[in-house]
């Protein structure tokens, strides 16, 4: 999908899943040529945690903002789950303030992915098909809009996402 960066905010609508872990134990040996990563593996220490989004609410966005200094995005993946996902709340909760690696699958079957993104978590008062929810959002600063995974991945029954 090829997105045009002539607006300042960019809405990538389908996404369908995504999966999070600190960035600690991420090793990615790449090189970026235009946003696509180059080679096609991602390593990771840990298993990667998924989070099951309330009614499709996961939206990615990139905000370009340009300075003296030149341009950065902020990227943002934000969602609603349950409040009943109480190991998802703690697990969440627990990485505040660190640097997480965030990738996730579009509506074209895409995987793309942030780097260094902060948690941010709020208890939505509103209610989703009768469910109390809880907001997240994933935002990282970055020169690239966003990085595309080119390699092998695939999710297993329990939705644990793997990099083959």
């Amino acid at each position: 999908m090829n997105i045009e960066n002539n607006c300042n905010y960019i809405n990538v609508p389908g996404v369908s899943a995504l999966w999070y872990a600190p960035m600690s134990a991420i090793t990615l040996p790449f090189s970026v040529e235009n946003s696509i990563l180059i080679p096609q593996n991602i390593i990771s220490s840990q298993p990667l945690h998924s989070i099951k989004p309330l009614h499709n609410s996961l939206q990615f966005g990139s905000v370009l903002e340009s300075s003296a200094n030149g341009s950065t995005y902020t990227q943002i993946v934000k969602g609603r789950f349950s409040n009943a996902e109480k190991a998802v709340v703690a697990n969440l909760s627990s990485l505040t303030n660190k640097r997480l690696f965030v990738i996730f699958k579009d509506h074209t079957n895409q995987y793309r992915f942030i780097t260094n993104a902060l948690i941010s978590l709020e208890t939505d008062t509103s209610t989703i098909l009768g469910e109390a929810a809880t907001a997240f959002s994933f935002s990282s600063k970055s020169k690239q809009q966003h990085y595309f995974y080119t390699g092998a991945a695939s999710v297993s029954a329990s939705g644990t996402l793997s990099f083959t």
